[in-house]
């Protein structure tokens, strides 16, 4: 039974690319919080997680590689059975738009797997909900065509943005139930795709626990200041601006030590900068850690650095879990204002944004030098973080949009 009103539970599957991955630790933290609202919805993965020692709570579904052989029965099976849906998915797919290799990649895929599970799955579920408006989303829509089962999406940044979005965005959005974003911007973009404003639904990422602060410092942090940055070494979280950031400071006189938690195809490349810049005494790329070895770091740090930027594909970051994560650490952030970083990052208020590294630079040592400021902005954050990235409280109000959706 819905634990809610009563209604018989209904039976959702939610459908992901991979599951779980170490950078999305946020999509495992939303499907615990799912659980904890007694929504105990299966987990679907279009492809295996290629990623060793990533460990989950939650058992997953997960399509190999050999199951791609059943599709040489399930093809002619649908022909016969569903002529007409057959048909549609072979136009669609014929005169799909194809921005890059990858995206077309998992296009297939969504097609592939919406044909070899359709059957499957067509009697166990009241709804699908897709996590990317990407793979998951055409999986989602194929089910729909050939077994009537409504389905729902999300799309957050590079689904949406990477060379135009996903090639069948258009396709996918007259007949989604419902859309989800994690930003004002994000929702916007949907609109500008041509989805209607009552179908998108603005529902935050989160954390499933606050962590204890102790009381706002009276004083500045104690030097050296502990700098921090957390994401992936990617074009468009724009590290080689932090790198210009950090050399300004150490030129400044600023003492500090900075940390970028992380790892990519980036690394090297950005590692040889650092050198160039003579930043090796003051910074440490730690490669990509588990997260709950990356809450040390956040415990740890004075200032959060995000240096994201628009990259030549038009990918973009929407709202950076990171800095959600720091605000919950109470840990002031400093970053450049892409995507949607300004509906948490209020310049002087929870944090600060900057334009070029000069202001950055400007911009830290003032609240460096202001204790009473550093106070304040450390206070706030937490405030904003409480009040928008509890994922407990966000995934019962996602639970219910898409329980509303069900037939």
């Amino acid at each position: 039974m819905d634990g809610a009103d009563g209604q018989a539970a209904k039976r959702v599957a939610l459908l992901f690319t991979q599951f779980p991955v170490a950078t999305e630790t946020f999509l495992q933290r939303e499907v615990i919080a799912l659980q904890r609202c007694q929504r105990d919805w299966p987990v679907f993965a279009l492809w295996p997680t290629s990623e060793g020692g990533v460990e989950s709570m939650t058992a997953t579904h997960t399509f190999h590689r050999w199951h791609l052989l059943s599709l040489f029965w399930w093809i002619p099976y649908w022909t016969i059975r569903n002529p007409k849906g057959m048909r549609s998915l072979a136009e669609v797919l014929v005169s799909a738009r194809v921005p890059n290799f990858i995206n077309f990649s998992e296009t297939l895929l969504g097609f592939a797997y919406g044909i070899a599970r359709a059957r499957t799955l067509a009697g166990r579920f009241d709804h699908f909900h897709a996590v990317w408006a990407s793979a998951p989303a055409t999986a989602a829509w194929v089910l729909y065509k050939l077994t009537g089962i409504p389905y729902s999406m999300a799309g957050h940044a590079y689904d949406l943005y990477e060379d135009g979005g996903d090639g069948l965005l258009e396709t996918k959005i007259p007949e989604a139930r419902f859309i989800r974003t994690s930003t004002d911007t994000g929702r916007d973009r949907w609109k500008q795709l041509g989805s209607p404003s009552d179908t998108i639904h603005v529902i935050r990422r989160g954390l499933l626990k606050f962590p204890k602060l102790d009381p706002a410092p009276a004083a500045a942090p104690e030097e050296p200041y502990q700098l921090l940055a957390v994401g992936r070494l990617v074009e468009k979280m724009g590290y080689s601006v932090l790198l210009q950031i950090l050399a300004r400071l150490k030129r400044s006189g600023l003492p500090f030590r900075a940390t970028i938690v992380g790892s990519g195809p980036l690394m090297g490349s950005l590692q040889r900068r650092a050198k160039r810049l003579d930043l090796e005494d003051y910074l440490e790329f730690t490669g990509g850690l588990p997260f709950h070895e990356v809450t040390w770091y956040y415990r740890e740090a004075d200032l959060f650095l995000f240096s994201g930027q628009v990259a030549q594909s038009g990918d973009r970051a929407g709202f950076p879990n990171a800095i959600g994560e720091a605000m919950a650490w109470g840990v002031p952030v400093c970053a450049s204002s892409v995507g949607a970083v300004q509906e948490g990052v209020h310049d002087g208020q929870t944090g600060l944004l900057y334009t070029d590294p000069d202001e950055a630079v400007e911009k830290i040592s003032q609240l460096f030098s202001d204790p009473a400021r550093y106070a304040a902005i450390r206070q706030s954050a937490r405030q904003w973080a409480e009040e928008e990235f509890d994922a407990c409280r966000n995934m019962e109000r996602f639970a219910r949009l898409v329980e509303a959706a069900c037939p």
